[in-house]
């Protein structure tokens, strides 16, 4: 089983589809992401590359990608009341 299968099929275990993964937007200036479920909203940095940064949370890295950002991203606008 390759990666990317593996990943999509737990993103599915959450509710959360490429198709739904396309509509989040990562311009917008103040939006918290969920880094992992069940976690607390945190708040993201934008750091030179393309890459962000979430400094309350060192246990998803450094640089995070736009694409790992956009899941993270989802799983706040999903969980917010």
């Amino acid at each position: 089983m390759n990666v990317d299968k593996i990943i999509t099929e737990l993103l599915l275990e959450e509710g959360i589809t490429k198709e739904d993964l396309e509509l989040v937007d990562l311009e917008i200036g103040y939006s918290p992401v969920v880094p992992f479920k069940g976690s607390r909203p945190m708040e993201v940095i934008k750091l030179e590359g393309g890459f962000y940064r979430i400094p309350e949370c060192p246990f998803v890295g450094l640089n995070i990608t736009p694409e790992s950002l956009t899941i993270m991203r989802y799983r706040y606008l999903i969980n917010r009341h």
